[in-house]
């Protein structure tokens, strides 16, 4: 072989190479029709998280909401002036006012029903443009022994974050579970201004 060629074929066999790693590293490129079905696998830590909080949610005893205020990115002045001049609480993050909020029977066992769901909840895809985490509502629960675990959801990024006394977990809403988050906890919006109570997903 002609040692002037060396170069290209190394060049060439380098590209196939990155060809087949790439194909099969992102497979969704390749095959668009499949990103929907692509749907990560969440790793062991995160799936004891998920079911110590379901089983703590199982049993709770007492079930609460809170509305979290405007966007701390997107809505900055509005965000502030709330977040000064309002009654507000401060879990975690995320700032929320501090009105407790009852759901009706009816509504607190579809929000059961949602978190026991597994399709609820998507392995964590990483970041997205849409300002950062920001706390819309959230949901906290009493079990009989008096822990709290705690359920924070983004509608405009569509994440989750879960806390516990022995878990925590960042994840991402199926679309299924965040349209119908939405559609349950809009009806018990009361503080935060009406145009700025939900960004949704683009």
């Amino acid at each position: 072989m002609n040692r002037s060629n060396l170069p290209v074929t190394w060049i060439i066999a380098g590209l196939l190479v990155a060809s087949v790693c790439w194909y099969f590293a992102f497979p969704q490129f390749y095959h668009p029709e499949d990103r929907e079905n692509q749907v990560p696998v969440f790793e062991a830590a995160e799936i004891a998280a998920l079911l110590e909080f379901r089983k703590a949610q199982s049993t709770s005893t007492r079930i609460e909401i809170y509305e979290g205020l405007p966007h701390s990115f997107w809505e900055t002045d509005s965000y502030e002036q709330q977040r000064t001049t309002a009654n507000v609480r401060k879990v975690q993050e995320n700032h929320f006012y501090a009105d407790k909020l009852t759901p009706s029977k009816t509504d607190a066992s579809i929000l059961n029903t949602l978190i026991l769901n597994p399709q609820s909840f998507v392995k964590h895809q990483g970041p997205k443009l849409c300002g950062g985490f920001h706390a819309d509502w959230l949901i906290e629960w009493e079990s009989p022994s008096g822990e709290r675990h705690q359920l924070h959801l983004c509608f405009g990024c569509g994440e989750a974050a879960i806390y516990g006394p022995k878990h925590q977990l960042h994840c991402e809403l199926s679309n299924n579970a965040d349209s119908r988050f939405q559609l349950i906890l809009s009806s018990y919006a009361k503080n935060r201004p009406p145009d700025e109570r939900i960004i949704r997903r683009k």
